[in-house]
């Protein structure tokens, strides 16, 4: 398969298939499952990025890097582990919709950060953007991507 096939297929996987699936769960009424994906979606990213399976250490490097706005413990533990694994929240976050101007800014009851959804999705459509970009321009960032391909798979939707 050649370059410009795999990259097709990556666009297709990441930005149609994962980011397209937050999306859906955002206008289709499932928040909080909105949020889940929007955290595995940071994690196949990261996954891509170190051309490596999904590590605690990859997510953390991860956010630190595309989403510094986030503290990268706090992220990995109370999005990534306790919402994904538990379906709770771990002590950081609270989470909102239709809230833009609260964006990652303290919520008034608790010491908490609030994550607006339509603001993360921003963000998400944002690094999901810039990652495929590098791929196209980056020979490394496309041999990575392919390594993970060769350890994890892609995600694809077979037709009849």
């Amino acid at each position: 398969m050649s370059k410009q096939e795999f990259i097709k297929r990556i666009i297709l996987s990441i930005k149609e298939m994962a980011l397209g699936d937050v999306k859906r769960a955002m206008v289709g009424g499932s928040k909080m499952g909105a949020f889940i994906l929007g955290s595995c979606l940071i994690d196949c990213l990261a996954a891509f990025y170190y051309g490596d399976f999904s590590t605690q250490k990859n997510y953390k490097n991860y956010i630190k890097k595309f989403l510094p706005q986030y503290n990268p413990q706090n992220f990995y533990k109370d999005l990534r582990c306790q919402l994904v694994h538990n379906y709770s929240e771990g002590g950081s976050y609270v989470f909102k919709d239709n809230k833009p101007s609260e964006h990652l800014k303290k919520y008034k009851e608790s010491n908490k950060i609030v994550i607006n959804l339509e603001s993360f999705v921003e963000e998400l459509e944002k690094i999901v953007d810039d990652y495929l970009k590098l791929i196209i321009k980056n020979d490394v960032a496309y041999k990575k991507a392919l390594k993970n391909i060769k350890l994890s798979g892609l995600l694809g939707v077979v037709k009849n």
